[in-house]
């Protein structure tokens, strides 16, 4: 029902796939087939690879707490132990950062810090530097906490709602052994204000919408309206902002497809990744990877069930012949 498979033609919904126990399996068999899952699961290892390749991502103020004995990486961005040195950072960083563990998923535990004059705003708490190194430390994810300087959304998506968060893409390739190619797309819009545009079926109050890969005009938009436990609702306008959605260009888009390619390029450990791209007034960059994504948002923008745009590359994906035969059987493809 959430991706609309009821009213579409039997031969498209039976190109569907279930995430669980089809879709999420064969993505592990495939992008966890060699160093895949540690790539992708460790945010730091990502940002370590795209900075060795130079490929545009969110920079990184500091890394705090990590483990690097359990965890080691290349060494590009420093990790904080000390609450002092910490506390140093933090003064000299801009005055809004986002703290995110290099560990964690769907935008969990993901943090907003704000200075004003000499003190930190925190989840609605005041602290002072020291105060909020000191919980940093404390919190920090056993791969570390990442502190990154805050992104803006593009000026050009404010009436589509970048004045309530970052507004960011979803675009998925697959890597095939004469080079990646574009597999299939999203945006994702801020319904609300927030720090993270994870879409989570319609739960979280944003928007998600198809793209005219030729154009980068905006098709159709999604988004659950209050009171509703399962339907999306088809939106043209932004339900907060009031301005059109549907026909809109978005900017940077050629860029930001380009971006994904580059950033596929240098991660051929996952044949089929997905790239999440925010749209910023500095221009496109990756904010991180993903070994497993949602298939039925493809379904959702598409039109067409997941099967369908995996079979014709089945046999030139670039993988081991062994794993794309178990992540086949599990595809039913």
């Amino acid at each position: 029902m959430q991706s609309g498979l009821c009213s579409r033609p039997t031969s498209q919904v039976v190109d569907s796939v279930r995430y669980w126990g089809q879709l999420h399996s064969a993505l592990q068999r495939l992008n966890w087939d060699l160093d895949g899952g540690r790539l992708v699961e460790d945010k730091l290892v990502t940002s370590d690879r795209y900075a060795e390749h130079g490929v545009a991502a969110a920079p990184i103020v500091a890394v705090v707490g990590r483990d690097e004995s359990r965890h080691p990486h290349a060494g590009r961005h420093t990790v904080v132990h000390d609450s002092a040195t910490l506390a140093r950072v933090l003064d000299s960083a801009p005055p809004e950062l986002i703290a995110k563990p290099a560990g964690g998923s769907r935008g969990g535990k993901v943090r907003l810090l704000q200075r004003h004059g000499s003190t930190w705003m925190v989840d609605g708490v005041t602290l002072s530097t020291s105060q909020l190194s000191d919980r940093l430390l404390a919190d920090a994810d056993p791969m570390g906490t990442l502190i990154q300087p805050r992104l803006r959304s593009h000026p050009d998506l404010t009436p589509l709602g970048g004045q309530l968060g970052l507004c960011g893409l979803r675009i998925t390739t697959a890597m095939l052994k004469g080079g990646p190619i574009l597999l299939f797309h999203f945006l994702k819009l801020m319904g609300r204000p927030g720090i993270v545009d994870n879409f989570g079926g319609g739960r979280n109050g944003n928007i998600l919408a198809s793209i005219d890969e030729r154009t980068g005009e905006i098709l159709k938009a999604y988004g659950r309206s209050q009171g509703q436990r399962f339907l999306l609702t088809e939106y043209s306008h932004h339900p907060v902002t009031g301005a059109q959605i549907t026909g809109t260009r978005l900017p940077l888009w050629f860029e930001a497809l380009d971006l994904a390619l580059r950033a596929a390029a240098v991660c051929p450990e996952c044949p089929l990744a997905g790239a999440d791209i925010a749209l910023t007034e500095q221009g496109p960059m990756l904010l991180e990877i993903n070994a497993a994504w949602d298939g039925d948002y493809a379904e959702l923008t598409r039109g067409v069930g997941l099967k369908r745009m995996l079979r014709p590359i089945w046999p030139e994906l670039a993988a081991s012949e062994q794993a794309k035969q178990d992540a086949a059987e599990l595809l039913k493809l």
